[in-house]
């Protein structure tokens, strides 16, 4: 067996606005630890379950915590925008495991489904799946 590091660190939140956005956050951070400690499952439950693409990206998180191992991710320059039962967060991340360093942007679209932030959606580079 072995030991899975991770970070996940929110750098740069000049936009950090108020409750909603830092209940999302806590939300995406529980997710994305999830994910590097490779809990698919605990991350499973944080996606909201008819988001499109939902299968393939559970299977690309399943693939890439089986072949990338001590998964670091660190996010960085946050921006949030906030509408009603949806915080939008937009963010440039770098991942790190064994010695590769990838990094990318994602908008990650979060929504308050029965009193649960959830990701609903996201686009641009795929975290889980580099």
């Amino acid at each position: 067996m072995f030991n899975v590091f991770f970070a996940v660190i929110f750098m740069s939140l000049a936009a950090f606005a108020g409750p909603a956005d830092a209940a999302a956050k806590k939300s995406l951070n529980n997710l994305l630890q999830a994910y590097a400690q490779g809990n698919i499952a605990e991350a499973e439950g944080l996606i909201d379950p008819v988001m499109l693409g939902y299968q393939q990206l559970v299977d690309a998180m399943r693939s890439s915590v089986s072949s990338q191992k001590q998964i670091k991710i660190h996010l960085k320059e946050a921006k949030f925008t906030t509408a009603k039962d949806i915080v939008v967060i937009r963010t440039s991340w770098e991942k790190r495991y064994l010695s590769n360093v990838v990094s990318g942007k994602t908008l990650f679209l979060m929504q308050l489904i029965r009193k649960e932030w959830t990701l609903s959606s996201q686009s641009g580079d795929n975290i889980f799946a580099m």
